[in-house]
């Protein structure tokens, strides 16, 4: 028996999370056999969770997870304004494994929005699948006209037309954009903000992290050629 889920914390074309009692949350996870979204939940780093119970039944998937708080990213900087160093530290590892895990797939994300994001127990989880698509040859093709976003990286930016093709690391670009906005205070901006705007934005909080670990890896995000674009910690 599934529980109803009246209230949720989040809820997208395919989950949905409610608070289920103190430190407890439901995980409830539609269409789980579809081919792509399968590969995208059998690979999510349920290990990072500390999972109650589990049950599956026609096509959806249930967890109980043990947690202080599960709040969808745009939530949590409502209520926190901003992340610090360290959890944007955490945000850059977490997501943008998900991020490798998934090109090793051949799946990968055009780009990315706050509400893509939730945040649990300091871990920062990619939850929405809705813009999954496949990457071949390391491209990933776009035949859905998108709303610009700040999040955008320079090859979504640059598309004039459908279909189009970008390198699958735009992911990689627009995941920096959505932590650095995030360190800074994601109210301040517009979603259409000018181009200018964003990059200045950048380049000071930037220069407030410099030489830091975090500050090298976002500067390897920001990488303007996709061959030198990587998303790694040292």
């Amino acid at each position: 028996m599934y529980y109803i889920l009246k209230m949720s914390i989040y809820r997208n074309n395919e989950v949905s999370i409610r608070k289920h009692k103190k430190n407890e949350y439901i995980i409830i996870i539609e269409n789980i056999d579809d081919p792509q979204k399968q590969q995208f939940w059998n690979n999510f780093p349920f290990d990072k969770l500390d999972i109650l119970s589990e049950k599956k039944e026609k096509g959806r998937k249930e967890y109980i997870v043990n947690s202080e708080y599960v709040k969808p990213l745009h939530v949590f900087l409502k209520e926190q304004k901003v992340i610090n160093y360290n959890q944007a530290l955490q945000f850059l590892k977490d997501s943008g494994d998900q991020i490798k895990t998934l090109e090793m797939l051949n799946l990968g994300f055009p780009f990315f929005d706050l509400k893509d994001f939730i945040v649990i127990d300091q871990h920062f989880f990619i939850m929405n699948t809705d813009r999954l698509l496949s990457i071949v040859n390391n491209q990933i093709l776009i035949n859905t006209v998108y709303k610009k976003t700040v999040y955008f990286s320079p090859e979504m930016e640059n598309i004039i037309g459908i279909p189009s093709q970008i390198n699958w690391k735009a992911s990689f670009y627009s995941l920096a954009y959505v932590i650095v906005f995030s360190m800074v205070g994601v109210h301040h901006f517009k979603q259409n903000e000018r181009k200018n705007v964003v990059e200045n934005v950048v380049e000071d909080m930037l220069n407030k992290i410099y030489d830091t670990k975090l500050y090298w890896a976002l500067k390897r995000c920001f990488e303007k050629d996709t061959k030198n674009r990587h998303c790694y910690i040292i």
